[in-house]
């Protein structure tokens, strides 16, 4: 009998762009969308809401 572990199924790429122009990205720091954007990246990958 065959062994599947450590198997890779799937692979994603993820990559992201942050202004640093204009209202938004004058005022908003990297660390202020990591959490939201790595939540979201999750949620995508495993099919949640």
């Amino acid at each position: 009998m065959e062994s599947h572990h450590n198997v890779q199924r799937y692979q994603y790429e993820v990559t992201k762009t942050f202004a640093w122009h204009g209202f938004y990205g004058g005022l908003t720091d990297i660390k202020d969308v990591e959490i939201g954007f790595c939540k979201g990246v999750s949620d995508s990958i495993t099919g949640k809401d």
